[in-house]
């Protein structure tokens, strides 16, 4: 995890404004059960571009974690809006 992470910052700093890396270390970070600190990354991907379907889907899942089930059913909701193709994979939690 340690140099998933350390590559993914190198390229953060490297491309500052990639929403896409953060979303990445987000995801690793997620997967690796830090999950505030993946939360943290993807709230930085989304307030980069909010259109980004992936983002809300993947902080929807970080927060349905953490228990917060209401706010996850927005950003899944979002999710599934810019992106139709969601509502199948969610159908299981919503």
């Amino acid at each position: 995890m340690a140099g998933a992470i350390d590559d993914i910052t190198k390229a953060i700093q490297l491309e500052p404004n990639s929403f896409t890396h953060y979303s990445n270390r987000g995801i690793v970070k997620f997967e690796n059960d830090d999950i505030p600190g993946g939360l943290e990354d993807f709230n930085k991907a989304l307030g980069m571009n909010t259109g980004f379907a992936e983002g809300y889907y993947d902080r929807g899942l970080a927060l349905y974690r953490m228990g917060k089930k209401s706010d996850a059913l927005i950003d899944f909701q979002k999710a599934i809006q810019l992106k139709s193709s969601f509502e199948d994979e969610l159908k299981g939690l919503m």
